[in-house]
């Protein structure tokens, strides 16, 4: 998926929850989003993989908790990878950067993305080639009609608006060299860019070879949770509230420092999604 957006990772949620494939999807992430409160502790529960960005030490993990996966989860049942190979959410700062780099190795510029860093991609095909039928290419656009596309925008409940484009290869069409794999995933970019180029010029995907889809909405994940908001959720409340009003001044006081803590919380989850404090392009031992 091209990373562009503050919350693109949760369009892809979206996806699959719809399709009813939520609970096999994993991420491939950097170290530090294990902290976020909630979400990183649900992707930490979903078995995702997390990376320093050193690849001495990435390809160890790679190689270990993708065996992990491989060896838990039975042969009939599902799983899947969230990737962004670009490594780091689109700036154009971090696009002028990486583009130095295109430049040195003879590749072409791109307008819309990073240079995709390809060797984790290629180690995930090449440990999983048994169990990965297909790589889906998403690019994701959101519309100009919109709420701005942010975790804060979503919370106050305004509406973004997105489209997504979605191509699938099978597994048999990519090399499984090193090298082959690599330029496979360049030429993927270069096409990614121009894809995405379309959007901007259209607002919109259509129009661009391929038939589109709604994905209806699935209230099955509503209905639960629904149901355990009216068997736990409210008789919680009820209790918490003659709680507080029974309890002791310092009970009271311990209670308001949760609920501070807890803001906090948020805050940090909503801060960690912002482009701006995102990690810097190339920052790191070695370049791929």
């Amino acid at each position: 998926m091209n990373h562009k957006y503050d919350v693109d990772w949760l369009a892809g949620w979206i996806i699959c929850q719809r399709l009813g494939i939520i609970q096999g999807s994993k991420i491939v992430g950097k170290q530090s989003l294990r902290l976020v409160p909630i979400v990183g502790w649900c992707w930490i529960f979903t078995e995702s993989i997390f990376l320093r960005r050193v690849w001495d030490s990435d390809r160890e993990t790679l190689v270990k908790d993708l065996r992990k996966v491989l060896e838990n989860y039975p042969k009939n049942m599902f799983f899947n990878f969230l990737l962004f190979c670009e490594g780091t959410r689109f700036t154009e700062k971090k696009r002028v950067t990486s583009m130095k780099i295109a430049k040195e190795k003879g590749l072409p510029e791109l307008k819309h993305h990073i240079l995709p860093r390809t060797k984790g991609f290629t180690l995930l095909l090449q440990g999983a080639e048994d169990r990965i039928t297909g790589i889906y290419d998403l690019n994701i656009g959101f519309k100009k009609n919109g709420a701005e596309p942010t975790l804060r925008s979503i919370m106050k409940g305004r509406s973004c608006q997105a489209e997504i484009f979605v191509r699938r290869t099978s597994i048999s069409e990519i090399p499984k060299d090193t090298e082959g794999c690599g330029n496979w995933v360049h030429k993927l970019y270069q096409e990614k860019d121009q894809i995405y180029d379309y959007f901007v010029r259209n607002d919109t995907f259509e129009g661009n070879g391929l038939q589109r889809i709604e994905v209806p909405r699935n209230y099955t994940d509503l209905l639960i949770e629904l149901f355990w908001i009216l068997t736990i959720g409210v008789p919680s409340i009820i209790y918490l509230f003659k709680f507080l009003l029974t309890s002791s001044f310092i009970a009271q006081i311990i209670f308001v420092i949760i609920v501070i803590l807890a803001t906090i919380g948020v805050r940090a989850m909503i801060a960690v999604t912002e482009t701006e404090r995102g990690s810097h392009y190339g920052e790191t031992k070695k370049n791929e």
